[in-house]
């Protein structure tokens, strides 16, 4: 049965949020197939268990102990649909809604003292806009 995107706002923002997941792990094995990607990683030392695991993580295949390379979140979403055979605009995909950019920073933040020698990536197809939403987001490191 076919999701209907005309209805429900939340339900809708999951599917794209899952749908744009699927899409960056598709991107990332065919450009970059020697990175392998773990998706829906706990990381209970980052507080990031049980729905709000990584997206995708980087693991070391050391045999004695799993070392976290890298964190990637997959923040994105459609900015428009098209319902009943209308062109509708949605407002605030991905990384321009406020509470998706405060979850990926809190999500860096966890994880850099969690794991200080890790990598955190934020991927988006849309870019926060604003001078205060840029300067959150375009930080390449928590400290």
């Amino acid at each position: 049965m076919a999701y209907n995107l005309c209805r429900d706002y939340q339900a809708r923002a999951a599917k794209f949020g899952e749908a744009f997941e699927a899409c960056f792990k598709i991107i990332m094995e065919r450009l970059f197939p020697d990175i392998p990607l773990t998706p829906d990683v706990n990381l209970p030392k980052a507080c990031m268990v049980t729905g709000g695991e990584a997206d995708f993580a980087v693991i070391s295949d050391e045999l004695l102990e799993r070392k976290i390379i890298a964190v990637i979140e997959a923040k994105g979403a459609a900015d428009h649909i098209i319902c009943n055979g209308k062109l509708i605009e949605l407002p605030r995909p991905g990384m321009l809604r406020t509470d998706t950019v405060k979850k990926a920073i809190c999500n860096a933040y966890q994880v850099s003292r969690a794991y200080p020698d890790a990598l955190f990536f934020i991927v988006t197809g849309h870019k926060p806009m604003g001078v205060t939403l840029n300067a959150c987001a375009t930080w390449q490191r928590v400290t």
